[in-house]
C-alpha cells in the first residue's frame, strides 16, 4: 500500500494511512518525509524538494525539481480534426483523445496537466486530462468556438466565438459563459501574463486587438495582416507572433515599439496554430497542409 504520507483523507495517522511507511515515529514531515511536501521520500519522486504535484515533464523517474534537463524532448499538444495529439520533437505522436467533432484549438492549464480544446463541430469547449485522456464537457452550445487562452490562475478559458462574433468568458468549474467584447470574425486568442488583456486576431478584416478583459474595451494593435489565426505573447509580453495564413508566414508584433511588424519567416504550407518553446526562442506550428513544424524565431529557419 504505498500512498502520500497524508493518505486520502489530507490528516496524517488515521486509520487509512499505512503507519508502516512513515517509520518509527508514525509522524508526517520527520524523518520519513524531510522535506514536509507530503509525499514519503520512499516514493517522492524528488525527496529534496517540495514538489507536492510530483510532475515529472520528461517521464523519466526524477520530479522536475530534482532533475537539471527535465523536458529535452519538448512536447506539443495538437488539435487535429477529431483527435488530439501529443507531438514530441523527435516526432513521435500519441493519441491523447479522440472522438471530437472538429477541433479547432487548444490551450494547457498553468500546471500542464489538464488541456482545454475547443470542437466547433460540437460547439464546445472540453477538458481533457492529459494523465488519463479523459474528457469533461465544460460549456455547450458555443457559437464558432475557435481561438482559446487560459488565464493565469487556471479558473477561466477565453473563447473566440467566431460565428457569434464575440470573446467569451467561461468559467472552467461551472460552465458559466460571459460576453468580454464584440470582435469581428475573432479567430486566435493570446493573454498577457497577468491575464489583464487579450489579443486577438480578426480573421476577414485582417487586423488583431486589444481587448481589456475588465471593461471589454478594445482598441486596434495592427491592421493589414492577410488571414490572421494562431496567436502567441512571449514571456515578455512585447512580442506578439501572428500566423498570416493566407501568405504563410509567421509575423512578430513589437507592442514595445509602435507595434512595428516584422516578418520572421515562411512556413511549408499554410499553418493555422502556433505555440512558443518556454524559453521563446521557437515556435510550434501546425496547420492544414504544413504538418507539424518548429521555426527558430532568431532565424526563420523551419525543422
Amino acid at each position: 500500500d504505498i500512498e502520500s504520507a497524508a493518505g486520502p483523507d489530507g490528516v496524517c495517522d488515521t486509520s487509512d494511512d499505512n503507519l508502516a511507511l512513515f517509520g518509527p515515529d508514525a509522524a508526517c514531515g520527520t524523518a520519513d518525509d524531510l522535506i514536509g511536501d507530503g509525499i514519503l521520500d520512499y516514493q517522492d519522486n524528488c525527496p529534496t524538494a517540495y514538489n507536492p504535484s510530483q510532475f515529472d515533464a520528461d517521464a523519466d523517474g526524477s520530479g522536475n525539481e530534482c532533475d537539471p534537463s527535465p523536458c529535452p524532448n519538448q512536447v506539443a499538444y495538437v488539435a487535429d480534426g477529431t483527435d488530439l495529439l501529443r507531438v514530441e520533437e523527435s516526432g513521435t505522436t500519441f493519441f491523447r483523445a479522440s472522438g471530437f467533432g472538429d477541433l479547432e484549438d487548444v490551450a494547457l492549464n498553468p500546471a500542464k496537466t489538464l488541456a482545454y480544446v475547443t470542437d466547433s463541430g460540437a460547439s464546445t469547449l472540453v477538458e481533457v486530462n492529459l494523465a488519463t485522456g479523459s474528457k469533461r464537457t465544460v460549456a455547450m452550445d458555443l457559437a464558432g468556438p475557435m481561438g482559446i487562452a487560459i488565464d493565469p490562475a487556471g479558473a477561466f478559458a477565453y473563447v473566440a466565438e467566431q460565428t457569434g462574433g464575440t470573446l467569451d468568458r467561461i468559467d472552467i468549474a461551472t460552465g458559466a459563459i460571459s460576453p468580454v467584447a464584440m470582435v469581428d470574425n475573432p479567430k486566435g486568442v493570446a493573454l498577457d501574463a497577468m491575464g489583464a488583456f487579450a489579443y486577438v486576431s480578426e480573421l476577414f478584416v485582417g487586423d488583431v486587438v486589444k481587448v481589456d478583459l475588465t471593461t471589454g474595451a478594445t482598441s486596434p494593435v495592427v491592421s493589414g495582416l492577410s488571414a490572421p489565426r494562431g496567436l502567441a505573447l512571449d514571456a515578455g509580453g512585447t512580442i506578439l507572433y501572428v500566423v498570416e495564413n493566407a501568405i504563410g508566414q509567421l509575423t512578430a508584433i513589437d507592442l514595445a515599439n509602435m507595434n512595428t511588424v516584422t516578418p520572421i519567416g515562411l512556413f511549408q504550407g499554410y499553418a493555422v496554430g502556433i505555440g512558443l518553446d518556454p524559453d521563446g526562442a521557437r515556435a510550434w506550428f501546425a496547420g492544414d497542409n504544413s504538418g507539424i513544424g518548429i521555426m527558430d524565431l532568431a532565424t526563420g529557419m523551419i525543422a
